[in-house]
């Protein structure tokens, strides 16, 4: 369907300006809207190709338009809006108050991980396990109830379900790091994740004691889990290895050495204004804290 304006120019108008090379009237139609309705059928969607296959993402639309976007009212009726819009909703972390139990990932608790420092670490993990095992079987049952769900999608879940799994063994490697560090290391990492702690804490204090944030999203504590072994294979051997990694191409060099852990780099995805320069100050911070152990002043 398509709208035009094919009235006659008003009497006061001359047609076309030669000084501007263009006419002194305009045809354009603003603001203009349609409905259409089918009697006794419904109207199909159709698939939008140039977006790729994928479970999470829904390429059904209701209609093509140009200079309008069209949306459906009902099976039987479509409408066109003048100025194509989508609201897409924020991008937020999980809240942590949203467990059971809570999980507890304030800086203050992380200052001292012997008093109550660890315990909220473990159970930060084991609240990521319980996800893993509870959620993604819901996700599969609402994605296969989805006429167009393929073969293909349910390759493309599993192999998102399974690297959160091996998400959460990163997490629990750092985990590990930092429990070894207090029993059998020399403490420097522990202490350094512990500093990290109080830096930040300190850094969003003002002068009254108010606090502008006080607790890391769930993603950022689990990042910094996550290469905490990495920075702890400077100095220790036993941290070098990759073993999340699957076995083959995927865990060699270009060479066919083993990969070890400051062989690989790791790339953290999130939108915007969702806290990544945190984070990464947050990991230089814990890198500095470590390495200042050999009287290192700089760099």
């Amino acid at each position: 369907m398509t709208v035009e304006n094919t009235s006659n120019p008003s009497p006061g108008t001359s047609g076309y300006d030669s000084r501007f090379k263009a006419d002194d009237y305009d045809p354009t139609l603003f603001d203009v809207t349609a409905e259409l309705s089918a009697t006794g059928g419904a109207f199909q969607d159709f698939t939008f190709e140039r977006l790729e296959e994928d479970f999470r993402y829904d390429r059904h639309l209701a209609g093509y338009g140009t200079n309008c976007t069209v949306t459906r009212v009902d099976e039987s009726t479509l409408r066109t809006d003048y100025l194509p819009t989508y609201r897409q909703q924020r991008y937020v972390t999980r809240d942590p108050e949203s467990f059971d139990p809570e999980i507890d990932t304030r800086f203050e608790t992380f200052t001292d991980l012997n008093e109550g420092g660890l315990a909220a670490l473990r159970n930060l993990v084991d609240q990521m396990e319980w996800y893993l095992d509870e959620k993604y079987d819901e996700y599969l049952d609402q994605y296969e109830s989805s006429e167009d769900f393929r073969e293909e999608d349910r390759k493309e879940f599993e192999a998102d379900r399974n690297a959160f799994e091996k998400e959460i063994a990163r997490v629990r490697r750092g985990i590990n790091c930092l429990e070894w560090d207090l029993e059998d290391g020399d403490g420097y990492l522990a202490r350094a994740f512990e500093l990290m702690n109080v830096t930040f804490q300190t850094k969003v204090t003002d002068d009254s004691g108010e606090m502008e944030y006080e607790s890391w999203h769930l993603f950022q504590i689990a990042f910094i889990l996550r290469v905490l072994p990495d920075i702890a294979s400077r100095e220790y051997d036993q941290w070098s290895s990759t073993p999340w990694r699957d076995d083959g191409a995927a865990s060699e060099n270009f060479d066919g050495s083993p990969l070890e852990a400051l062989d690989v780099v790791d790339i953290l995805w999130f939108p915007t204004g969702g806290g990544k320069p945190r984070l990464i100050s947050a990991s230089q911070s814990s890198t500095r804290f470590s390495t200042g152990r050999g009287g290192r002043n700089t760099g």
